[in-house]
């Protein structure tokens, strides 16, 4: 899911700092960027409530 890296750095986050906001390693931020790991109902709704965003502008 490439748009979760594009409003990762439209929002100036680094992949460590949206880790810490997840509670999760760097590696897991990297392997939903790329597709490799699925994303949950869960964490799209941490990234929508950091991003301050709808969840149809992340998964569009």
């Amino acid at each position: 899911m490439a748009l979760l890296k594009e409003m990762r750095l439209k929002h100036n986050y680094t992949q460590k700092q949206l880790a810490k906001e997840f509670g999760c390693d760097e590696s897991t931020i990297s392997y939903y960027e790329n597709g490799k790991r699925k994303i949950t109902i869960e964490i799209l709704q941490k990234y929508c409530k950091i991003f301050n965003c709808t969840l149809d502008e992340l998964v569009v």
